[in-house]
C-alpha cells in the first residue's frame, strides 16, 4: 500500500532505493568485574578508545582532500575529544573505585556530563552535549561493532550499497562518511535537523537526504521500495508504477544532455544579461573535477586545509606552489584565495591556543592572522609571489571594521617591499576583496566598497549571526531562514550600495548554489555567483530559463512582505513563472 511521509529537507534531489534500517543506539551491557579485572578492564577501554582514534583520523584524512576544511572539523574535534585526558581519568576512575565495566563506566560518564551541559545557561555549550554522546558512542561501537541490521528479505542485490536507502535514529559526521563509501542511494533520520553537523557533510557528499522524520523505521518496513524526494521533503513508500514513471521522468529532465550542454556555456538569462558563474573549492584537486567551459573563475578558495590535520606550518614555498598551480590551471580566469579562516575551535598545527567560550565570536579568520605574523605573513608573501601568475583576488574573511583593512593594505604592502628586496618575482597586480559576514560588514557596505576592489557575501555566516542562532545546534537551528524579511532586506542593501559604488559583488555561500533562490537573487539585482560546481547546472539552467525584466514586480512583493508564509508562498510564485 502506497503512503506518503514528511519530513525536513536537507539536500538532493530524487533517490530510489530498498529500506534498510541502519541502527546506531546500543544496548549496553552493565555488570560488575572482580578487583583482578580492574587492569585488563582499563585496558580493553584504552585499546577501544584508540581504535577509535584511528578510525577517525582515517576517515578525516580521506574527507580532508575532498571537502572544506569546516565540515571535517566537525570530525576533527571528536578525535580531539577521545584523546582529552580528563575523559581518560574519569573512565579509569569509575572502573576502578566502583568496578564496572567500560560501558557502564561510559554510559554513567555521560549521564554526568548530560546533567552538567543541561544546567549551563549558554545555549551554545549546552548545545555541545551531542559531539560528547557521539564520541561515547565511538568508543562503544569499538566494544561491540555493529554492522547494518539484517534486511527481512534474503535477496543478494540489496546487499548492493548503491540501491540501499538508509532509515536511522541519526548519525554521526563519522557514520555517514563510512556508509557514504559505500554507495548509499539515500538517508533518512528520525532526528537531526537540516543544519546539524551530519546534514552539512551530507550536502557536501550531494547524498539525498530527509531528517526528522518521526518514528521512521517502524513506518517503514525493511525491504520496501521507497522514492526519496529530498527536493520536497517526502518520502514515497511503496510508490505504484505511475509515481516511479513520473519521477523517472523526472531525474532523466534533471540529467538530460540539455542540462549538461547549458553548464558547459556561459550563464546568459533570456533578456540577454550575461551571469557570472564561479565555483567555490577546497583542495587543488578540485580543478580536476571542474570543466574548462563550466565556470568564469574561482569564486572561492579556502586554504584551510594547508593548515589542518599536520603537525607544522605550511612554509611560504609550499603556499605559493599550491596557490601558483591553482592559477595555471585557470589558465587566466580569475582565482580568489580566501585568507586563512581559522578560528580557536579550529587550530593550526599544534597550537594549544585557549578555546573561547564561542569560537564563532572569538579570535579566528582576519582576527587571529592580524594577531599572529607566523600564520599570516608567509601567506601574503605566497600570495603576492603567485600574483604574477595571472588574475589573483584575495578574499579577507570576517571583516568587521574599516580599520582591518587599512591593517591589511600596510602589510601587503610590506611583504611587497621585503620581496622585491630580496629579489623573489612579485606582483602588485592582484585585487583586495573583503567577505560580507557579519551585521556590521553589512551596514558599512559601502564604506568597504570604496575602500576595497571587491566584496563577497556569505550567507552562511551573515544568516546566523543576524538572527542570533547557531546553524549547527539543533536547539535553535528551526530558526536559520534565509528568506527571513531581515535576511532579504540586508541582501537588497548590500547588492544597491555596492553597485551605487560600482564595487563587484559576488556570493559565495550556500544560497548562491540553491536554484530556489537564484531567480529572487536575479531580480534583486545580483550577477555574480560562486557554487560548489555540482550546482553550477541547475543554476545555469535558472538564469536561462530567466527574463530579468520581468522579475521588477515580484521582488517588489517580496521585500514588502512581512508574514514568513505569504514571503514563502510569493518566492515559490516568483519560481513558477
Amino acid at each position: 500500500m502506497s503512503r506518503i511521509l514528511y519530513g525536513q529537507v536537507v539536500t538532493g534531489d530524487v533517490a530510489f532505493g530498498t529500506a534498510r534500517h541502519y541502527s546506531t543506539r546500543l544496548d549496553i551491557n552493565k555488570h560488575h568485574i572482580g578487583p583482578d579485572s580492574v587492569s585488563d578492564e582499563r585496558q580493553r577501554f584504552h585499546i577501544a578508545r584508540l581504535a577509535a582514534i584511528d578510525k577517525l583520523e582515517q576517515i578525516e584524512s580521506r574527507l580532508s582532500q575532498r571537502l572544506a576544511s569546516e565540515v571535517t572539523e566537525f570530525i576533527h574535534v571528536h578525535r580531539l575529544m577521545l584523546a582529552d585526558p580528563q575523559l581518560c581519568e574519569q573512565i579509569d576512575q569509575l572502573i576502578e573505585e566502583r568496578q564496572i565495566n567500560s560501558e557502564w563506566a561510559l554510559a554513567e560518564y555521560g549521564d554526568e556530563l548530560a546533567t552538567v551541559f543541561s544546567q549551563m545557561e549558554d545555549d551554545y555549550l549546552s548545545a555541545r552535549m551531542d559531539d560528547v554522546r557521539q564520541v561515547i558512542k565511538q568508543i562503544l561501537h569499538q566494544l561491540h561493532p555493529e554492522p547494518f541490521e539484517p534486511a527481512s528479505s534474503g535477496d543478494a542485490s540489496l546487499e548492493r550499497a548503491d540501491t540501499l536507502v538508509l532509515i536511522a535514529d541519526d548519525l554521526s559526521p563519522a557514520d555517514l562518511s563510512l556508509l557514504h563509501e559505500q554507495g548509499i542511494a539515500g538517508l533518512i533520520t528520525e532526528h537531526g535537523t537540516p543544519l546539524s553537523h551530519t546534514a552539512i557533510l551530507a550536502q557536501n557528499l550531494n547524498i539525498p537526504t530527509i531528517q526528522g522524520i518521526a518514528n521512521a523505521r517502524q513506518l517503514i518496513r525493511a525491504d520496501e521500495p521507497l522514492i526519496l524526494d529530498a527536493e520536497r521533503g517526502i518520502v514515497l513508500v511503496n510508490p505504484g508504477p505511475e509515481l516511479s514513471t513520473q519521477y523517472r521522468q523526472r531525474l532523466q529532465r534533471h540529467s538530460d544532455p540539455e542540462l549538461i550542454r547549458l553548464s558547459r556555456e556561459p550563464a546568459c538569462s533570456r533578456d540577454g544579461r550575461a551571469i557570472c558563474v564561479e565555483a567555490n573549492i577546497d583542495h587543488p584537486q578540485d580543478i580536476d573535477h571542474l570543466d574548462e567551459q563550466t565556470v568564469d573563475g574561482i569564486g572561492l578558495y579556502r586554504t584551510e586545509y594547508l593548515f589542518l590535520n599536520r603537525k607544522e606550518l605550511p612554509c611560504e614555498d609550499e603556499q605559493y606552489r599550491a596557490y601558483r598551480g591553482l592559477m595555471n590551471a585557470m589558465d587566466g580566469r580569475p582565482v580568489t584565495i580566501r585568507t586563512l579562516d581559522l578560528g580557536s575551535d579550529k587550530q593550526p598545527g599544534e597550537s594549544q591556543a585557549p578555546i573561547g567560550s564561542n569560537p564563532a565570536l572569538g579570535l579566528r579568520a582576519i582576527r587571529l592572522c592580524l594577531q599572529d605574523d607566523r600564520l599570516f605573513m608567509p601567506q601574503i608573501r605566497a600570495l603576492l609571489r603567485a600574483a604574477c601568475g595571472g588574475a589573483l583576488r584575495v578574499l579577507i574573511p570576517m571583516l568587521s571594521t574599516s580599520t582591518e583593512i587599512f591593517q591589511i593594505r600596510a602589510l601587503f604592502d610590506q611583504a611587497l617591499n621585503e620581496l622585491q628586496r630580496d629579489g623573489l618575482p612579485c606582483s602588485s597586480d592582484y585585487q583586495l576583496g573583503g567577505m560580507i559576514e557579519v551585521p556590521a560588514a553589512a551596514l558599512s557596505t559601502r564604506t568597504f566598497a570604496r575602500h576595497l576592489d571587491f566584496l563577497s557575501i556569505g550567507t552562511n555566516d551573515l544568516i546566523q549571526y543576524t538572527l542570533a542562532i547557531d546553524r549547527i545546534d539543533h536547539q535553535v537551528n528551526y530558526l536559520y531562514d534565509p528568506l527571513h524579511p531581515s535576511i532579504l532586506r540586508l541582501l537588497a542593501m548590500i547588492i544597491k550600495e555596492s553597485a551605487q559604488e560600482n564595487t563587484p559583488l559576488t556570493m559565495c555561500g550556500e544560497m548562491a548554489g540553491d536554484r530556489h533562490y537564484t531567480r529572487l537573487l536575479l531580480g534583486m539585482g545580483l550577477r555574480h555567483f560562486s557554487m560548489q560546481s555540482a550546482k553550477v547546472g541547475s543554476v545555469k539552467r535558472v538564469i536561462h530559463d530567466t527574463d530579468i525584466q520581468q522579475l521588477v514586480d515580484p521582488i517588489k512583493r517580496i521585500m514588502n512582505a512581512t508574514n514568513p508564509a505569504r514571503l514563502k508562498l510569493l518566492v515559490e510564485e516568483l519560481n513558477a513563472l
